[in-house]
């Protein structure tokens, strides 16, 4: 992020609509076109995470380090509420469908890690062929 305003916002209720009245009255794509937190139409749009690089930033860096140490990305759901900001979930899948991010540098941390897993691979194989001989 280059700022921590917030901008338009969006949902992904319509991935959770079930069998054919899900079909029939879900609304299959969504917009960047929402202004209001849909828990008590709370304005977010124009609004500041003034924490974001700090506090926020850092409490999920320090989970991702202790928990996941192994794991190269992951994606950290945070709420920020009146009685702090608590980690929700951790999402391994870490897609970014819905953010913009350097796709240069992401699929270079990909392909690096891909490498480094298939060389661990072949080094494995190694060495059950070895302990066999």
């Amino acid at each position: 992020m280059k700022t921590s305003a917030l901008d338009l916002a969006t949902t992904n209720d319509h991935w959770y609509r079930l069998g054919l009245k899900g079909i029939k009255e879900g609304v299959w794509l969504s917009k960047h076109d929402m202004t209001h937190h849909p828990d008590g139409n709370i304005p977010v749009t124009g609004k500041s995470l003034a924490n974001f690089k700090g506090e926020i930033w850092n409490m999920c860096e320090a989970a991702h380090r202790k928990l996941l140490p192994e794991v190269p990305m992951a994606g950290w759901d945070v709420a920020i509420t009146n009685k702090g900001m608590f980690l929700l979930e951790v999402n391994l899948s870490c897609n970014f469908f819905r953010g913009t991010f350097n796709k240069t540098v992401y699929f270079s941390i990909v392909d690096q890690y891909m490498r480094e897993l298939d060389q661990l691979k072949r080094q494995k194989q190694k060495q059950a062929v070895s302990q066999k001989a």
